[in-house]
């Protein structure tokens, strides 16, 4: 489900940082220090990145949540500040519904003009564009086969996409008031070029957030938070653009940018499709598109009974699953080979549910949204820039890039990273840290103190096992830390900062805060 965020730390690192190569989902950069959830030994536990190896299986989601976001509509006229930042021109003519010349920029007035028209040009543009179904669609071939000057905005296409050219000039007109021109692209494409001649269009799809080169493109905000059918149809475009169907009846979409690449998947999971990372494209096998996405994103017609290719995701032949499989092969006679590698998720729920086997440490791998890849290989990397750590109340993990499940990063980890300034634990540095920070609560002994116990959470084996390791880290060894990493192993409990908000927010700026800082209550 959708959950806001508790906290999000940005902090910027000059060392080492490992890079996962999986197989179906690309390549997962983290710190050492962070957790990501694997499968072994026939359960999924939470391991840190450094203890992750070859040949181990990710937890990761074959289907998001879907959410629908509100239609939206941009005013041109109120992008105007950014417009002019970017144009050498000094004036933009606006066409007001009451024809009184502009006297001040107020807000109501550039809300209020029908038209938007930069000096010298010979297109006059609606002033309020509706991001609809046809916009999105439009922006998505865009993205796989556009691009912009200062002047402006083109498609490229081959002459063979009649239906294409002719819906792209039909929506800039209806849509946006541009009338397109079509001309022969020279060189080795000898396509087609649909140009909309507009110096206004080229810089509002600029500042929306939409790029030029094809390592740089990247879906906008706008986009992401648009209402489903305009999302899907953006998908649509992108496809119609940069999609295909291959020999073998899959879905094919190339891409040379890795940020668009993640945020595909991302799109897709949210309506159930589990595509496949290659190095510059994503494939979906025909079987795992649902049937609204085939009648979607698919022109022809294809037929095909069987179960989803299970070479990339997949229930690793190995432990109790082939323990089960041979038992259900035994016993009911269920196909099955011991050669194979991996078994279809989808079958073996079936034979489970067929037979009435309940296997509790499967439990969550058959019924939730997830499903595993495999670690092709690991290996460190040098990072000069910015890492990320994110936690999200009530729940240890969130969902990021590629569809990858993460473990939520552990409050106490988060202060020695300020303190000290290296979110492996591995260094001081007090030229990237803050050695004079303290840590204020939420403490073990705070809950007794303010009798905070019907608030707590329950650690799990893993919280107990950090705990366990901090407790080793010579700036975790103070008498104060000590104890409270005690009280935590010992009762297995935590004490997060949500625990005070049932308290309500009174509570905790009149009593809790003022008391521990008036007693000075707080780890060093």
């Amino acid at each position: 489900e959708w959950k806001d965020v508790e906290y999000a730390y940005r902090h910027r690192i000059n060392g080492k940082i490992l890079e996962i190569q999986t197989r179906g989902r690309g390549k997962i950069r983290v710190t050492q220090a962070h957790s990501l959830f694997v499968y072994r030994d026939g359960k999924i536990s939470v391991v840190r990145a450094n203890e992750i190896k070859k040949g181990d299986y990710l937890v990761v989601s074959e289907k998001l949540p879907s959410y629908e976001g509100k239609m939206k509509s941009i005013s041109i006229a109120a992008l105007l500040k950014k417009i002019l930042d970017e144009r050498k021109q000094s004036r933009i003519y606006l066409y007001f519904r009451d024809k009184k010349e502009l006297l001040s920029r107020c807000t109501e007035e550039i809300e209020s003009a029908r038209y938007i028209e930069a000096c010298n040009g010979y297109q006059k543009l609606k002033n309020h564009i509706k991001i609809n179904e046809k916009i999105g669609w439009l922006l998505g071939l865009w993205l796989a086969e556009g691009d912009f000057t200062e002047r402006y905005v083109r498609f490229h296409l081959a002459k063979s996409e009649k239906e294409l050219i002719e819906k792209v000039k039909k929506i800039l007109k209806e849509e946006v008031g541009i009338i397109a021109r079509t001309y022969p692209e020279g060189g080795k494409r000898k396509g087609v070029v649909v140009s909309a001649g507009s110096s206004i269009f080229a810089c509002v799809l600029k500042a929306l957030g939409f790029k030029n080169g094809a390592t740089k493109k990247e879906i906008p905000e706008i986009i992401l938070n648009s209402p489903r059918k305009v999302r899907l149809s953006f998908l649509k475009g992108l496809f119609d653009g940069d999609g295909h169907i291959d020999g073998y009846n899959d879905l094919v979409y190339s891409t040379y940018s890795p940020n668009l690449m993640k945020q595909v998947v991302n799109l897709l999971l949210f309506e159930g499709v589990n595509p496949t990372n290659g190095k510059n494209y994503l494939r979906i096998p025909y079987t795992r598109l649902n049937e609204n996405m085939k009648k979607f994103l698919i022109k022809k017609k294809i037929t095909s009974n069987r179960y989803p290719n299970d070479s990339i995701y997949g229930l690793p032949n190995e432990g109790i699953i082939k323990k089960i499989a041979i038992h259900l092969m035994n016993t009911y006679g269920m196909p099955y080979s011991v050669k194979t590698k991996l078994i279809n998720k989808e079958r073996m729920k079936s034979w489970v549910k067929k037979v009435g086997i309940k296997v509790k440490s499967l439990k969550h791998l058959l019924e939730g949204m997830i499903t595993l890849v495999r670690v092709n290989g690991i290996k460190e990397i040098s990072w000069k820039g910015d890492v990320y750590d994110f936690a999200v109340p009530q729940f240890n993990s969130f969902v990021g890039g590629n569809g990858v499940v993460y473990h939520n990063s552990f409050g106490w980890y988060i202060y020695s990273v300020i303190k000290y300034g290296s979110i492996s634990l591995a260094h001081v540095s007090e030229r990237l840290g803050t050695p004079n920070a303290k840590f204020l609560g939420l403490t073990i002994s705070d809950i007794d103190e303010f009798n905070l116990q019907n608030f707590t959470i329950k650690a799990t084996e893993q919280d107990i096992k950090r705990a366990e390791e901090l407790m080793k880290y010579e700036w975790f060894k103070s008498k104060e830390w000590q104890k409270e990493l005690k009280l935590m192993i010992e009762r297995k409990i935590k004490a997060e900062l949500e625990a005070l908000s049932g308290k309500g927010l009174k509570f905790m700026t009149e009593v809790y805060l003022p008391t521990k800082l008036k007693e000075k209550k707080f780890l060093d």
